[in-house]
C-alpha cells in the first residue's frame, strides 16, 4: 500500500490521469487487464461484454470497455496467436455494432503509471480468468480506486476468496 500511495501521487501517474480521464470523459469505464494466454478469459470477458450491449445497446453510448491484453511469450506460440486472433475478431463484431464502445490494446508491457493511472479513473475492474494463481490486480484496484469502483471477478481467481465484495462470476456462463 505504501508504494502503490506513493506512485499514485507521483507526477507522471497524476499526468496519465489527466489524459486518461479527458479519453473516456462521459463515458463509463469498464477496465479488464489480463495476459494473453488461453485460460485468462479474455475472450469470455469480451463475449460477456458484447451480450450486454446486444440485450442493452444503448450502454453502447456511454460506456466503454478498455480490454488490455499483455503479451505472454510463455505460451505455447500457436495458442498466443490464436488468444490474439480472437480477441481482435470479437473486439472488430463489437465495434462493428456499437462503435466506440470498446478499445483493445495488446503490449508487450503495461507501465505501473498507466495501469494505477486506469484503475484510479475505472468504475468497474473484470476478471474473467478460467484459471489463476495470486492475480494482485483486483487487489490494486480496491487499493488505487479513487471513487466508489465494483469489481467483477471470476469464482476461479483465486483473489475472490480474500474480496468479499465483489461480484462474482462463472465465466463459462455468458450471461
Amino acid at each position: 500500500p505504501d508504494m502503490l500511495s506513493e506512485q499514485l501521487h507521483h507526477q507522471s501517474v497524476r499526468k496519465s490521469i489527466e489524459e486518461y480521464t479527458e479519453q473516456f470523459r462521459g463515458k463509463r469505464l469498464i477496465l479488464a487487464i489480463d495476459d494473453l494466454f488461453r485460460l485468462s478469459g479474455i475472450a469470455f470477458t469480451l463475449l460477456a461484454y458484447e451480450q450486454l450491449l446486444e440485450e442493452s445497446p444503448h450502454l453502447g453510448k456511454n460506456t466503454v470497455l478498455l480490454q488490455i491484453g499483455v503479451e505472454n511469450f510463455y505460451e505455447r506460440s500457436g495458442d498466443f496467436e490464436l488468444v490474439c486472433r480472437e480477441c481482435a475478431e470479437i473486439c472488430d463484431r463489437i465495434s462493428a455494432r456499437h462503435p466506440n464502445s470498446v478499445v483493445y490494446k495488446r503490449v508487450p508491457v503495461l507501465p505501473s503509471v498507466d495501469r494505477l493511472a486506469l484503475m484510479s479513473i475505472a468504475d468497474v475492474y473484470m476478471n474473467s480468468t478460467v484459471r489463476s494463481g495470486l492475480n494482485l490486480r483486483p487487489f490494486e484496484y480496491v487499493y488505487v480506486t479513487q471513487k466508489k469502483g465494483v469489481v467483477l471477478m471470476s469464482e476461479y481467481n483465486c483473489a475472490v476468496r480474500a474480496l468479499s465484495g465483489c461480484i462474482c462470476t462463472n465465466p463459462f456462463n455468458i450471461s
